[in-house]
Formats: C-alpha cells, sequence, structure tokens
C-alpha cells in the first residue's frame, strides 16, 4: 500500500507489518524529511511538504521507547503489531455472523452461520408494531446462534489460551447482545468494518487485527500554480460602409439639385 499521490487528501489504510517499513520510506520521499513523534499506540510523522501520517496499532501492546528516525520507528511499530496477543473475534450483521480467535495473522478457530433480520420500516400504527416484534424474533434467533457457536470457543481453554480481549465487526448492538448472551465478560480492545460476515471473514480479520491503521493527510501544493495566460481579443473588424447615393425623387426627403439643368 502507497501514500496517496492526490494533494490535499485525506486517506484511511491498514498496512501489514511486513510492509511498513517500505511504506514509511515511500512516504518520506515523496514528501520530504518527516518528523517522528511518539503516540500511546503508534507514532505520527510530519513532512517537511506539510504532510502528515498517524501510525497506529488496533490492539495496543505494551508502548515500546520509539525512535526519532521514520524507518527505526516503523520497523519498531512493525515488531509490535507482529506480536499482536491472541484476541476473540465477533462479527455479527443482519446476514450472518462470524466468531472465532485470531492469532498470529491466522485463524486458530472459528465457526460461522447465516441468518436474516429484517431492516427497519417505516409503517405506522399496527403494522409498525408487527414488524418490530418480527425484527426483534429474527435478531434474536440470530444473536442465539451466533453466542452458542462463541460460548463452544470461550470454555475451550485450547482455543482460548492468551486470549485477554475481544475485537468485534459488524453491527454494535448485535454484536454486544452476542457476548452477553454468551457470558463473555472480556474488554473490547477493537472495532473494525465488515461486510456480510461468512466463514472467510474470519480469515480476513485475522489478517487486519494486527495490521497497522495509517491515517494520511497530505498537504496542498507550496508553489504557486502555474495559469495559462488568456488570449489576446482579436479586434473587432472593421465595418464597410456602402457609398450614399443621393436620391432625387421623393425618398429620404432630399430636395433634387438646383440649376440649369433643373425642367
Amino acid at each position: 500500500m502507497t501514500p496517496p499521490d492526490h494533494l490535499g487528501e485525506e486517506k484511511f489504510v491498514e498496512v501489514p507489518p511486513e510492509r511498513l517499513t517500505r511504506w514509511v520510506e515511500r512516504f518520506v520521499d515523496s514528501h520530504g524529511q518527516a518528523e517522528v513523534t511518539p503516540l500511546p499506540s503508534g507514532f505520527a510523522l510530519a513532512a517537511a511538504d506539510g504532510s502528515s501520517a498517524r501510525l497506529e496499532l488496533l490492539v495496543t501492546s505494551p508502548t515500546a521507547e520509539v525512535d526519532t528516525g521514520a524507518w527505526r520507528a516503523a520497523a519498531s511499530l512493525a515488531a509490535r503489531a507482529t506480536a499482536t496477543p491472541p484476541v476473540l473475534l465477533v462479527a455479527v450483521r443482519r446476514g450472518g455472523w462470524a466468531v472465532g480467535v485470531a492469532d498470529g495473522g491466522g485463524e486458530r478457530v472459528g465457526k460461522a452461520g447465516r441468518g436474516y433480520v429484517q431492516a427497519r420500516t417505516a409503517a405506522g400504527g399496527t403494522s409498525q408494531s408487527r414488524y418490530a416484534r418480527r425484527r426483534g424474533n429474527q435478531a434474536a434467533k440470530l444473536a442465539d446462534g451466533a453466542a452458542g457457536a462463541l460460548q463452544r470457543i470461550t470454555r475451550d481453554p485450547e482455543a482460548m489460551a492468551g486470549v485477554a480481549g475481544v475485537v468485534v465487526a459488524g453491527d454494535r448492538d448485535l454484536c454486544r447482545d452476542v457476548l452477553a448472551e454468551a457470558g463473555s465478560d472480556l474488554p473490547v480492545v477493537g472495532v473494525l468494518a465488515v461486510g456480510e460476515p461468512r466463514r472467510v471473514t474470519l480469515t480476513e480479520l485475522a489478517v487486519r487485527v494486527r495490521a497497522i491503521r495509517v491515517h494520511v493527510r497530505n498537504a496542498g501544493p507550496t508553489h504557486p500554480v502555474a495559469t495559462t495566460p488568456s488570449p489576446a481579443p482579436h479586434p473587432s473588424p472593421t465595418p464597410q460602409l456602402r457609398p450614399q447615393t443621393r436620391d432625387h425623387g421623393r425618398l429620404g426627403g432630399l430636395r433634387p439639385p438646383e440649376g440649369p439643368d433643373r425642367p
């Protein structure tokens, strides 16, 4: 993943730890020497051209001393990301759920299922009440399935070895319901966006959990923007005057010439 090239753009990317030093090198090459500022979960870069970036872990690990050099700071943060502890994954949306344990960028154990929860409706009166009851029943059924699978995982000592936190993804209310029903008291240590959860979602989340979250802001141009001069207006053509012919008749109100030739 490379820094954005568009001036004045703000962008968010997730960078795997093994690619972080190269990403920082490209940022410095594009924007000039960068000053490093330590953050609780990473560090910030302030480049010579005014561009900036914040590089942070999703799951905060013990804080290490941040080097003042951009490359060394990136290498240190990448090492912290690689050592991200195992976490419980809970992804729930109206179309399905996926629960499991992520460890070392991979999936230790997992389970997924599908469901359906009707969207909210604008109908009023008795229809609204009926739709609300139906939606509540569907959400409860979805949460039951996810909570049952999550309970089986959390009761497995081998699967839960070293797990001290939960990363949730999708609908936060549904995730909270699933955790409560499963009886989990682990703290939520991260939140991610996700599409409709499927079995493969756990594999993707396991990779994203230890990725470095980078917020980039590119500065605008510092040099005057060249403008194309407007072309000089073309002179308007001089109108050609037609020679005036004297009318000896009544038209034009002209009198006929006086002289000896007048009859």
